[in-house]
């Protein structure tokens, strides 16, 4: 199975916002038949589960929203794959800047084509902001995609200045015909955010 994980976090100008985006996909995938020239299966025993990534942002920013979208396949079933596209506000969200906010998509909650938009409250800055997967969903098959989008501002600032943001891939790799073969992985990237 091959798969990448892609991250981009733009620079913000002083008072207004910008954007960071990771998305983490299966790009291709081989099938290893039980006998030779066995070719009646079309199913992959790896897969990545327990998906989530996280963005750390920088200094004097927060983050304002965060929208998730994606396609992954249920555990229930090899073949069942579906698409969501969600969104949820953070930035309004009594917190302190250290606790992180944890998203699961479940059922219940879909809703296509909708991000929501909250107005921060006085006080409540949002440096750490994850989007997880259910655990019963997985990345399995070529095309399965988990996108998270973040609106980030900068505040109190009236300097230029440059700083470090991180994005986090976390997941695990699952081998369901090994399970001594479970690893874990937690990618961290970071990147040089200027404040402009």
């Amino acid at each position: 199975m091959n798969y990448k994980g892609i991250c981009d976090i733009r620079d913000v100008v002083r008072n207004s916002t910008s954007t960071a985006s990771a998305t983490l996909e299966i790009t291709g995938q081989r099938i290893e038949a039980p006998l030779p020239n066995d070719c009646s299966s079309n199913s992959s025993a790896l897969s990545l589960r327990k998906v989530s990534i996280v963005y750390l942002t920088r200094s004097y920013t927060a983050v304002e929203n965060l929208m998730s979208r994606g396609v992954v396949t249920e555990s229930a079933s090899i073949i069942t794959n579906f698409s969501f596209d969600l969104g949820v506000g953070l930035k309004s969200l009594t917190a302190t800047p250290s606790i992180s906010f944890t998203w699961q998509p479940y059922n219940d909650n879909k809703i296509a084509n909708n991000v929501y938009m909250h107005t921060n409250g006085s006080g409540n800055y949002w440096r750490e902001a994850e989007a997880k997967l259910k655990n019963s969903y997985r990345l399995s098959s070529v095309g399965n995609n988990f996108c998270v989008n973040w609106t980030y501002g900068a505040y109190e600032t009236n300097n230029t200045s440059s700083d470090t943001a991180k994005i986090i891939f976390k997941y695990m790799i699952h081998n369901a015909l090994d399970y001594t073969q479970i690893r874990s992985v937690i990618d961290e990237r970071a990147v040089t955010v200027n404040i402009l």
